[in-house]
């Protein structure tokens, strides 16, 4: 990306050329600043359309990557279970989590849409945090009851 670093000002972003450079700019790395003159629905237009870009282009690595762990957690013999439903978890976040975000900020704004982000990831936190604590603490119980031993999920797997 050759312009990645960079801040680049753009002036009548909302429409046309400016638009243009705008999003050339965006795809190069940049970070753009845009400035118009009249009505903001340009503006808003294409800010709202440089954002998905980003996230896009955030996404498309990540998708195959966590899908690679997720799979390699589970036995062999589930691995197509596994990625089924990662997959299917996925499209059904994509169905709702877009009109959800296009709904919230058509009401309060772009800023309502990142908070519910910020709430979402911070109840998957806690969630996490609880399941990792249900977890260690079964852990602990096998490791401390005398006689109970592990036995492996797949045979020959320790």
């Amino acid at each position: 990306m050759m312009l990645s670093g960079k801040v680049c000002i753009v002036t009548g972003a909302a429409t046309g050329i400016g638009r243009a450079i705008a999003t050339r700019f965006a795809g190069e790395g940049a970070t753009v600043v845009i400035d118009y003159v009249g009505k903001s629905d340009g503006a808003d237009q294409l800010v709202a359309s440089l954002a998905a870009a980003v996230v896009g282009l955030g996404f498309s690595p990540m998708f195959p990557a966590l899908g690679v762990e997720a799979v390699a957690t589970v036995p062999p013999a589930s691995r197509g279970s596994a990625i089924g439903t990662y997959n299917l978890f996925a499209d059904v976040a994509m169905v709702f989590v877009g009109p959800a975000a296009g709904l919230i900020a058509s009401h309060v704004g772009y800023g309502g849409v990142y908070f519910g982000a910020a709430a979402c990831v911070g109840a998957a936190a806690v969630i996490a945090a609880l399941l990792l604590a249900v977890r260690r603490r079964r852990a602990t119980f096998i490791d401390a009851a005398p006689g109970l031993r592990h036995r492996p999920a797949v045979p020959g797997q320790t």
